[in-house]
């Protein structure tokens, strides 16, 4: 221990562990520091995460209860067809019958399929719309042209059907002469925006056509998949009709 016995060599001792005793207070407390900084970001991405988890959970629960609002929409609406044609007593009323049947048994297990695309939803129109000209060959003509790029877009079940149901229903029904129902869509090469329409030459934008809870869900359902960007827009046709288009990007659904 001679080294320690001249002073500038003791106070040079003294020195080195006082730095390296601060120098190690210093790299805890950074390591401290950072381990917490971690540790609050892991809590942070797991609140996060969880917060995901139960939105996602939430969102699903709100599309249920939406779809199971719409389905016994529509399905007394079809049951209403039934006793019309019944009450009618038509020659149509049980080749029409058999085909509604038929078209029931094919559409039920789609009505809740959330993995639905546009293609099985044009053909569930094409196929109401077939018994609904039955029902009244001289009242109702129909276009549903394929979309062949928009055919395996993911697509909210019964979702055009229900505007396909609400323009016969209060645009061709009430109207003396009936009319014509064109669907369409388009995808915008530039933007991707999606734009999906139903068009009659019906009677037109009217209180009753606007009433019940079937656009308003469809709305919501809209909004709910494709975000809150995607609008469900009315348009009056002239001379008579509307025009009600559906606009979103397939790109923002959750």
């Amino acid at each position: 221990m001679a080294y320690m016995r001249t002073p500038k060599n003791f106070a040079g001792f003294v020195v080195l562990s006082i730095v390296g005793l601060v120098f190690g207070v210093i790299v805890t407390l950074v390591a401290l520091r950072l381990e917490r900084k971690e540790r609050d970001r892991a809590d942070r991405l797991q609140i996060e995460l969880e917060k995901n988890m139960l939105e996602r959970e939430l969102l699903d629960a709100r599309l249920r209860l939406l779809q199971a609002q719409i389905e016994p929409h529509f399905l007394f609406n079809t049951l209403a067809n039934i006793e019309a044609l019944v009450e009618s007593r038509s020659d149509n009323a049980g080749p029409v019958l058999r085909h509604l049947i038929a078209y029931l048994r094919a559409a039920m297990p789609r009505l809740s399929d959330a993995d639905a695309t546009l293609d099985t939803e044009l053909q569930l129109v094409r196929a109401y719309l077939e018994l609904m000209h039955m029902r009244m060959p001289d009242r109702l003509q129909f276009s549903v042209p394929n979309v062949p790029d928009l055919n395996h877009m993911r697509f909210p079940a019964m979702a055009l059907l229900t505007l396909v149901e609400n323009v016969v229903r209060h645009g061709i029904d009430p109207s003396l002469t009936g009319g014509r129902i064109e669907v369409g869509g388009k995808r915008d090469s530039k933007t991707g925006i999606v734009t999906l329409s139903v068009a009659d030459t019906g009677i037109g934008m009217s209180e009753t056509a606007l009433a019940g809870t079937g656009l308003s869900n469809l709305r919501t359902r809209l909004q709910a998949i494709y975000g809150p960007d995607a609008r469900l827009d009315l348009h009056e046709e002239t001379p008579h009709g509307l025009r009600v288009e559906l606009v979103f990007h397939p790109g923002n659904h959750a």
